[in-house]
């Protein structure tokens, strides 16, 4: 007597889909996918076609059917397009959605500060849209309005 068992198995399938985020710089963002399948997906993160390992940086999360993607401090360099892979042995299925990051007025200035305490010795406010800073003994710039205008 023979017996033949025929596993039967559900490709992975988006029961919810990411949405695209609009955050400000210095804020947070979190991806939430729900994928079913049989055997259960797994599912792996992407930004701009580079695979995402979880780190202090990016908190990837799995319970149950529920997958997450959270960056706790999001930077200008952050924004693209994310996306969250599925796959088991019957299939595979991916999601995309947007990170649209937007400058705040005072994170470029938070963000020199912060280099400003190690290494630079000035930083003259001008006005809103021009810069001066200077390195000792490396450089001195002058941007106005994103643009370099004098570097030496």
């Amino acid at each position: 007597m023979c017996l033949r068992v025929t596993v039967v198995g559900v490709a992975p399938q988006f029961t919810e889909k990411l949405h695209s985020q609009r955050v400000r710089e210095g804020g947070s963002a979190k991806f939430v996918a729900r994928v079913s399948g049989n055997p259960p997906p797994e599912v792996t993160w992407y930004r701009e076609g580079l695979k995402i390992t979880s780190s202090p940086d990016f908190i990837i999360s799995s319970q149950g059917d529920l997958h997450s993607l959270s960056i706790s401090e999001v930077f200008r360099e952050d924004a693209g397009k994310f996306t969250a892979r599925a796959s088991n042995a019957v299939g595979q299925v991916q999601c995309v959605a947007d990170l649209i990051v937007e400058r705040t007025s005072t994170s470029l200035s938070n963000r020199l500060y912060a280099v400003s305490c190690l290494f630079i010795r000035r930083i003259e406010y001008i006005s809103l849209r021009t810069i001066a800073i200077d390195v000792p003994g490396v450089w001195q710039s002058v941007c106005h309005e994103g643009k370099l205008c004098k570097n030496g």
